[in-house]
């Protein structure tokens, strides 16, 4: 079983401004790199850092998956009549469940990714890395090594503690706060074969919404309770 402390969300992901922070933290980064004519390292790994956010956001990969991102072998665009979907494509081989993945990516994060690679990437990528995200000699990076520079990266920039796994929990969280009876969409970017599998993980998820429409409810209750009284008053 999934150590409690690593399945629990943070109640600091519970403050709106908190959310918005990591959220838009890709955004507030690649706007403040487009301000920089010639990158320097340091500019282009602070990017290299943000599209890594925006990846996790955008499709909760586990870490290890992340670091062995290729440019050409994981990202293919496929054309929809006029338009061009770029897709992230990992073949069931390299996915802990033994499934295909492939998710199109949203246009922001497409944009940010043909931003990234045409700017940045070249500075960090030796001729001939096929990393997204290259290490020492255009080596793929450390699964463990990267997950803390990510971290860090995030408190650094929003205060925030954010460790690699907590994206897939955040994921299922934003989204049953917003849809609390469809358990199965989270079930499928997930990759979980059972349902049972992902409400046994983020229980905790509708534990809370639970707790929150139980004192909602008790607290309707006392205020009309109060009316009443009132009126016989």
């Amino acid at each position: 079983a999934q150590d409690l402390a690593t399945r629990l969300i943070p109640p600091q992901f519970d403050v709106a401004g908190n959310r918005k922070a990591l959220l838009m933290l890709p955004d507030r980064v690649f706007a403040e790199g487009s301000q920089q004519t010639t990158p320097t390292a340091a500019q282009a790994r602070r990017v290299m850092l943000a599209m890594a956010v925006e990846l996790l956001l955008a499709s909760a990969l586990r870490g290890a998956n992340l670091v062995a991102l290729e440019v050409e072998r994981h990202f293919s665009d496929i054309r929809q009549g006029r338009v061009v979907v770029r897709h992230l494509v990992i073949p069931a081989a390299e996915m802990k469940g033994n499934e295909d993945f492939e998710m199109p990516l949203p246009d922001r994060t497409r944009d940010m990714l043909d931003e990234y690679l045409a700017i940045y990437w070249p500075v960090l990528a030796p001729e001939g890395s096929p990393f997204l995200f290259p290490g020492k000699a255009g080596r793929g990076r450390d699964k463990i090594h990267f997950a803390e520079a990510v971290s860090s990266f995030i408190l650094r920039e929003t205060g925030l503690k954010m460790h690699l796994h907590l994206f897939r929990h955040l994921a299922v969280k934003l989204h049953l706060d917003s849809h609390p009876d469809d358990i199965e969409t989270p079930r499928r970017f997930l990759q979980h074969k059972s349902s049972k599998t992902t409400l046994t993980h983020y229980a905790e998820v509708r534990s809370e919404r639970a707790f929150a429409t139980h004192h909602q409810t008790l607290a309707d209750q006392r205020k009309r309770g109060g009316e009443r009284h009132a009126a016989r008053g």
